[in-house]
């Protein structure tokens, strides 16, 4: 099993469960760091570089929860109450407002591309 599989053993989200918290606490990442501008969340979702960028934050912090609740390898479903609690901590760990991570010049780049005339301008911090 992938670290995906493992996670959405461990935690019973589904696949598109999953999908969409990935892509929601992107978007509020944006948000929380850059401001609610509109054309940096329209040129965010339009970004390959970005969401490449992200997926690796998010697949180092899979890594993590799987090596922080010693879950790896661990084949069978979690009685509720462990399935619930570990859903709790998996979601603290990719909370938006907890990673404190920024994207490399290079995707910012790609994002200032995309914005190019708005008079927004993506730096690294």
């Amino acid at each position: 099993m992938n670290n995906q599989q493992l996670i959405q053993q461990a935690t019973g989200l589904t696949h598109d469960d999953y999908c969409s918290m990935v892509f929601t606490e992107g978007l509020r990442w944006i948000d929380l760091h850059f401001g609610d501008v509109a054309i940096l969340l329209k040129a965010t979702e339009q970004s390959a570089e970005f969401w490449h960028w992200w997926q690796q934050q998010w697949a180092h912090r899979d890594s993590q929860f799987l090596s922080d609740t010693q879950l790896r390898g661990f084949d069978i479903p979690l009685p509720n109450t462990q399935r619930t609690q570990a859903l709790r901590v998996y979601k603290v760990l990719h909370d938006a407002g907890n990673i404190h991570t920024y994207p490399d010049k290079r995707v910012c780049a790609a994002l200032n591309k995309v914005i190019d005339n708005k008079h927004i301008i993506i730096t690294p911090c």
